[in-house]
């Protein structure tokens, strides 16, 4: 902290010392309210539409959820311009093409990614069952965002919203 009077140490400290955890607190606002629509989604099409976890198909040989892939669709568009213009603070409107496309690629893979998690979880990791009964996919799904947290915001900062 060379340079950094104790007397100047105030509350966004070390925010001003680290911009990239200030960036990483409003990712996590924005997956957080991305999460709200995601889960809100995912719980609708369960309980409302029918789509549980066996309504889903296989992919490899492992089951994926209709709901899940869905909801985490749904979430991606306001989570798209939120991390752009809030969380990142990117301005140009010049790459929007190209980061909108890198965003979606991204988003893609995680999205991948997350359906291999929850099903893993849902249908492989029994121990959610028995101690979550029916919840066991919301829990599941729960762990699959906790990881693919820090894959997006890695992926949103060295490919999607990097400097060109």
């Amino acid at each position: 902290m060379d340079g950094v009077k104790p007397d100047n140490l105030g509350r966004s400290s070390i925010i001003q010392l680290h911009p990239i955890i200030g960036q990483f607190l409003r990712f996590s606002v924005v997956g957080g309210l991305g999460v709200v629509v995601d889960f809100s989604t995912y719980l609708l099409l369960k309980r409302y539409a029918g789509l549980t976890p066996e309504s889903g198909f296989s992919l490899w040989g492992l089951r994926l959820i209709y709901a899940n892939m869905a909801s985490v669709l749904t979430a991606m568009v306001p989570v798209f311009f939120l991390n752009k213009y809030w969380s990142l603070a990117d301005r140009k409107t010049n790459q929007l093409a190209r980061q909108g496309s890198s965003f979606f690629l991204l988003y893609s893979f995680s999205w991948v990614l997350n359906q291999i998690f929850t099903s893993f979880f849902v249908f492989r990791v029994t121990i959610l069952s028995e101690y979550f009964g029916n919840n066991a996919d919301v829990v599941a799904k729960t762990l699959a965002v906790c990881i693919i947290l820090f894959i997006n915001f890695t992926g949103l900062k060295l490919f999607v919203f990097r400097s060109t």
